[in-house]
């Protein structure tokens, strides 16, 4: 019986080892979900927590962060459109017939993919994209392209890849993809069901990268054991890519024991001219640049004991004096701590003085307005407006006390505010706020909308009798809370006319200066872009408030 009950507890051990392992295997799985050639040419891949990653072998070595091979992009999607930049503060609107999918830049002009098909947008016109002998796949969600080979990847996860020298498709056997990228050999790189894979039908000639860290020579004593550290970048494929070496241009080629160094044992004293070779697919073969190797016959080390003993009497010294020196730099840099803390803490104390002051002719606009409310007897209104004022002025109150609110709270503050601002100007306009994230955990600078807001209903929105629009729409960007608020009003040009320098104008520059100060990134900021219509006519004005969040 305790033979049989030992049996039962060892067979449970196991099945709950099991479990675990299940468990934690699941747990530890990464969700790929993007790819994108790196700066050498070797491929990168993103996971669903924003972690970049590249293949060596068969695994993934998590990377420090990850370079782009780009250029600052000069059009990009938005909503189904195309979006032109100018420069980095404006940018045109090129509306395709249908909503665009994706897009690449080619020599003739904008490549388009739309649900309605490909266009090509040249000259500012967007022109069907056909090729006669071809029908091409329908729903293009992702194109990469290198050299003359473009892969295309549509809705449903399947890839084609169009040679556009030779003018032939070619569908590839993949199905459910999610993510392309070439590399710079032509392997084309694949996630498919969240697995990395790559295809080598198109691989080129151009043999694996070998990086020897920029050494040309090495010296090495006499029975002194030689190490040569080395790397070699093929992305086409995971499998270890053979790897040869040789010390004269006489000797046959050695394979490499391992895959990352050379270690070089027992040479004759002589000189040496070391070198490597890595072969790919195809036969396609790199030779590393000769590395002078020199093997000395003695110990030559003794010889220099006394020009070793001068050297570190000399760099006692050097730290000495460089000990002082950084003593004084450091009593320097404090003080230039104290006066930057004190900068900031006035320019801080002018900051919060501004969040306190409202426009005097908003305050008495709105109070004229709730007082002929009042005249007219209309008290249910007049009680409504003068909860929302009572209620704008308690959060201007709040806001003056702290640095950061809730997104939540910025919002509430700005419908009291346009509640009041509609109904001082006899609903002429409406207006909607919009949040893509979350309101209640995510904080921004405290009060810094309502100035742009103004600025929107002022001289955008004020010459409108009826019809006017706003709308103030929060998302979330990496480190950054981008607040656009965008009207229909009469735009920048015209509004020029009627405009004063004031409240709004000295509200707006201390809010710019706030951001600036607050910016750890160097990315915030504010941009405005004006809008218009199809006829070229003004539209509108859309601000874009880039501020850091937490």
């Amino acid at each position: 019986m305790t033979k049989y009950l030992f049996i039962l507890e060892i067979a449970v051990l196991v099945l709950l080892a099991a479990v675990l392992s299940g468990q934690a295997s699941s747990a530890d799985a990464s969700i790929l979900v993007a790819l994108q050639q790196g700066p050498d040419g070797n491929i990168q891949v993103m996971d669903a927590a924003d972690h970049w990653y590249e293949p060596h072998g068969q695994k993934l070595m998590e990377m420090e962060e990850a370079v782009a091979n780009v250029a600052p992009p000069e059009y990009s999607l938005s909503e189904g459109r195309l979006r032109q930049y100018l420069d980095s503060s404006a940018f045109h609107i090129h509306i395709p017939p249908d909503s665009a999918m994706a897009f690449v830049p080619l020599d003739e002009g904008i490549l388009v993919s739309t649900a309605g098909g490909l266009y090509l947008f040249r000259e500012g016109q967007f022109k069907r994209y056909y090729q006669p002998a071809y029908s091409f796949p329908d729903s293009i969600v992702s194109f990469s392209l290198e050299q003359e080979k473009l892969a295309m990847l549509t809705s449903k996860g399947y890839l084609f890849v169009y040679d556009m020298n030779k003018q032939i498709l070619t569908p590839l056997s993949p199905t459910k993809v999610s993510a392309i990228a070439w590399d710079k050999w032509k392997g084309l790189w694949y996630l498919s069901e969240n697995k990395m894979e790559v295809d080598q039908t198109f691989v080129n000639k151009q043999g694996p990268d070998i990086i020897i860290s920029g050494q040309t020579s090495m010296t090495l004593g006499l029975g002194e054991k030689g190490v040569l550290p080395y790397t070699v970048r093929y992305a086409p494929t995971r499998n270890r890519v053979d790897t040869y070496y040789r010390l004269n241009e006489t000797e046959p080629w050695q394979r490499c024991e391992s895959p990352k160094k050379i270690v070089l044992y027992d040479l004759e004293p002589g000189k040496y001219v070391l070198q490597l070779k890595s072969v790919g697919l195809n036969n396609s073969t790199t030779i590393s640049q000769p590395i002078q190797l020199m093997v000395k016959s003695e110990d030559w080390l003794s010889q220099f004991w006394p020009w070793l003993a001068g050297a570190f009497g000399l760099l006692f010294l050097v730290a000495g004096w460089g000990q002082l020196r950084l003593r004084r730099e450091l009593a320097q840099l404090s003080e230039d701590r104290d006066r930057i803390r004190l900068q900031y803490e006035v320019k801080n104390q002018k900051q919060r003085v501004g969040q306190l002051q409202m426009n005097p002719h908003f305050l008495f606009n709105t109070l004229n307005s709730i007082s002929g409310l009042i005249a007219l007897n209309e008290n249910k209104k007049a009680r409504k407006y003068l909860n929302e004022f009572s209620q704008m002025m308690r959060k201007v109150l709040e806001g003056s006390k702290s640095d950061y609110l809730t997104i939540a709270a910025e919002i509430k503050f700005l419908n009291h505010y346009l509640s009041l601002e509609k109904m001082s100007r006899n609903d002429s306009f409406d207006y909607e706020i919009i949040s893509e994230i979350d309101t209640e955990n995510i904080q921004l600078p405290a009060m810094i909308l309502q100035p742009f807001v103004e600025n929107a209903i002022l001289h955008g929105l004020k010459q409108k009798k009826s019809g006017g629009k706003l709308f103030v729409k929060f998302k979330q960007e990496n480190n950054y809370l981008t607040a656009t608020i965008e009207d229909n009003g009469i735009g920048r040009a015209a509004a020029s006319a009627f405009r004063s320098e004031g409240h709004d104008s000295a509200a707006i520059d201390i809010i710019t200066q706030r951001i600036e100060t607050l910016d750890k990134w160097g990315q915030g900021g504010v941009e405005y872009a004006d809008l218009y219509d199809e006829n070229g006519a003004a539209a509108g004005t859309r601000v874009v408030v880039r501020v850091g969040s937490r």
